[in-house]
């Protein structure tokens, strides 16, 4: 069991992927495009975004030293049309990151960004990359004389690890990571404002309050960055390479975060959300304005006629079916009826 767990991957590996990704890659002539050690796959038409691609990974300079080698990684650029790009690491295949090149026609309108700006997604990407090639000491002989790659990096939790990705990945002078774009920004503010202030359970995926946000993603992009800020971002690479270095890397890593940090990460937090309050008080809400609905719950979308003043409303919640509701201008239901989820 410890073996296992001791090669488990970011994801899943490449043949259990979604099976678009090989059906993407398989209806035109696939190319390959090298630079700086990586290697881009792309069927022949999406060219121009693999060029694209190729030139913002280049320009993704992340603040954080790693004591160890440099990653190398395959990228498969792909037609298919599910929201997700990920990187998978195993134990005896290349680094492979998959990205589907319209991963932002759906979600880009929504959140304030190009479909195009595939480039800070891949930085993401690629920052999960240079953390996981991380092996040291007996493990980076491993790999010297096998070629057999160990998992050092997956137990530091996923707020850790997605925090470090969501933290730097706007590299340098780019806009438009998770932390400064104005949709991620004022969902986590909001979050922040509420009540006594969000604990360390915030930073779970499977935290309810920013479940449609990734709360690994957000809580932990702004705590990395904090940590980098109060501790020094030379603090995050020596943490990432102490846990490298480890013996047993799925044991101790709490006790590694606190010898590098100087206390737990849950009372780390705890000052993380003092400090964010201190430079983001909560605003109180002008006289003027009236709350029609108090709650639409998770994964809500709200529009409103210009010309009659209905609003229809689509919402779904954890426990309950996806709803399209018709509304006044008083917030009183005029009709509801059950809808097929639509995310």
């Amino acid at each position: 069991m410890l073996l296992f767990s001791l090669v488990g991957c970011v994801h899943g590996p490449l043949p259990s992927a979604q099976d678009g990704v090989a059906l993407g890659l398989a209806r035109e002539p696939v190319e390959r495009l090298r630079f700086d050690g990586h290697q881009i796959f792309y069927p022949g038409s999406l060219r121009l975004e693999a060029r694209r691609l190729a030139q913002a990974l280049q320009r993704c300079r992340t603040p954080i030293s790693f004591a160890g080698k440099e990653a190398s990684f395959r990228l498969f650029l792909i037609h298919p049309g599910f929201e997700n790009a990920y990187m998978e690491s195993g134990p005896t295949w290349p680094d492979s990151i998959v990205m589907p090149a319209n991963l932002l026609r759906a979600s880009g309108p929504l959140t304030g960004r190009s479909p195009n700006a595939l480039g800070v997604v891949a930085c993401h990407e690629a920052i999960h990359a240079r953390q996981f090639a991380q092996r040291q000491g007996p493990w980076g002989k491993l790999e010297s004389l096998t070629g057999f790659k160990v998992n050092t990096q997956g137990a530091t939790e996923s707020w850790f690890i997605e925090g470090l990705a969501t933290a730097f990945e706007a590299g340098v002078g780019r806009p438009w990571s998770r932390r400064e774009a104005p949709y991620w920004f004022s969902a986590f503010a909001a979050h922040m404002a509420h009540g006594s202030g969000p604990s360390s359970a915030a930073l779970s995926p499977y935290y309810p309050g920013l479940l449609e946000f990734g709360s690994d993603y957000l809580s932990g992009g702004n705590f990395v960055h904090w940590l980098a800020e109060t501790s020094g971002r030379g603090t995050l690479g020596d943490f990432v390479d102490e846990q490298a270095r480890a013996l047993v890397p799925v044991m101790g890593t709490g006790l590694r975060f606190r010898q590098h940090f100087g206390a737990s990460a849950e009372t780390l937090f705890r000052r993380f959300v003092a400090d964010w309050r201190r430079k983001h008080p909560p605003r109180s809400r002008p006289a003027k304005q009236k709350v029609l609905i108090p709650r639409v719950g998770l994964w809500a979308r709200l529009a409103r006629s210009p010309r009659s003043g209905l609003l229809a409303l689509y919402s779904k919640g954890l426990d309950g079916p996806a709803r399209l509701q018709l509304l006044d201008d008083e917030g009183r239901v005029i009709r509801s009826r059950r809808v097929f989820a639509l995310v």
